[in-house]
């Protein structure tokens, strides 16, 4: 068959189709994850909306994959979102509160009573996570286990989130100078034994699930389950509007993914943007590959290759006695080798038929020898 003016066969059009799936594939497993709470994952699971929705209210998103970036960006005018952190250093955890008391907002949004709590002791506040799973039989979303806000604080950023949901959170204790300002209803219950229904000494009442606390000039805002962001969470209107409340009076969000870094291409990307010379340097390499192609280098380091490889050329293959030997030694063998094929194969030629033909085939593979040997 013709395509695109060119005959094609139908098994190489079945090949290059092959190829190209794979390299798109390829492609998307280096530029997505299937991690959890990953601003690069659009699965349900995944935080791609977060990063779409600060984006879509002005405000410039930004992954944080070390955490020196906290120590250089502009903490008054930024907001940091770490989502379900697992256990951090008592280092990073001294980095985190030095961003919140230089002006920073910290977003702290975590279900689990050890890493959690961990960190929240580390950053100096007076909130912490309780654990059980907090459910609501009558103030839910899809369910007993997606509870939802029935009562906010007069603070910016529960305005318009009446509603909002979690996804099997949990509930917050507040003490100190930290106060909440977001409460599940008065039906709501931790499921202490995991039945999945009120039990004894599991009482209906009203609890925190969203508290703030000011740390120097900064604030930590803890948030009792990290699926309120994520992106089939973020479908839900006051989920959204929390969202945009975070965000809304800062330029810049930092979504933290100091655990587990991000995927490989956007790594890359992620240092091209931060070096200066790093586009500079691509384009060297690329204009390098492209005149190495043109100019035949890049055949030519093959053909070397192939030489020292066992079995390639001027190796001891049949064809020559040893890599190094010149090519009258090679032409000898060779035309010894090949007449006594010739004769077993044709008996019917002459001797003098075999030299001509032996003649034509050792000078033209020296020649090619010889041009892929240029220096």
């Amino acid at each position: 068959m013709r395509l695109l003016g060119y005959e094609v066969s139908i098994p190489s059009l079945v090949l290059a189709m092959l190829v190209l799936a794979l390299v798109v594939a390829l492609g998307v497993s280096v530029a997505t994850t299937g991690a959890a709470f990953a601003p690069y994952n659009s699965d349900w699971q995944g935080a791609s909306d977060l990063r779409t929705t600060a984006d879509k209210s002005g405000v410039t998103s930004e992954i944080v994959t070390e955490m020196d970036r906290y120590r250089t960006v502009d903490a008054n005018d930024s907001v940091a979102f770490v989502l379900a952190p697992e256990s951090r250093s008592a280092s990073d955890r001294a980095t985190l509160r030095a961003f919140v008391e230089k002006g920073g907002r910290l977003v702290v949004a975590t279900s689990d009573a050890d890493s959690g709590n961990e960190l929240l002791a580390g950053l100096g506040t007076d909130v912490r996570v309780v654990g059980p799973t907090l459910r609501d039989d009558v103030e839910s979303l899809h369910g007993p286990g997606f509870p939802m806000v029935s009562s906010t604080a007069n603070h910016s950023a529960v305005r318009n989130t009446t509603g909002l949901a979690l996804n099997y959170g949990t509930a917050l204790t507040v003490n100190g100078t930290a106060r909440p300002i977001a409460n599940s209803s008065s039906f709501s219950y931790l499921d202490e034994d995991g039945n999945e229904a009120p039990s004894e000494g599991e009482s209906l009442e009203s609890r925190p699930v969203i508290a703030s606390q000011s740390i120097g000039n900064g604030e930590v805002i803890v948030v009792s389950d990290p699926s309120v962001f994520i992106n089939v969470m973020l479908d839900h209107d006051p989920n959204r509007n929390f969202v945009a409340n975070l965000v809304e009076d800062r330029n810049r969000a930092l979504l933290d993914r100091t655990n587990d870094g991000v995927p490989p291409l956007r790594a890359a990307l992620i240092w091209l943007r931060g070096h200066p010379a790093g586009p500079g340097l691509l384009g060297l390499a690329l204009v390098g590959s492209i005149l190495a192609w043109e100019r035949g280098l890049l055949r030519r380091f093959g053909e070397r290759g192939r030489r020292l490889l066992p079995g390639g050329r001027g190796a001891e293959s049949g064809r020559g006695s040893s890599p190094g030997g010149s090519p009258g030694e090679l032409e000898a063998v060779d035309r010894e080798a090949l007449d006594a094929y010739l004769a077993d194969r044709y008996p019917e030629w002459e001797p003098e038929q075999r030299r001509r033909v032996l003649g034509g085939v050792i000078t033209d593979d020296l020649e090619r020898d010889d041009d892929a040997t240029v220096d």
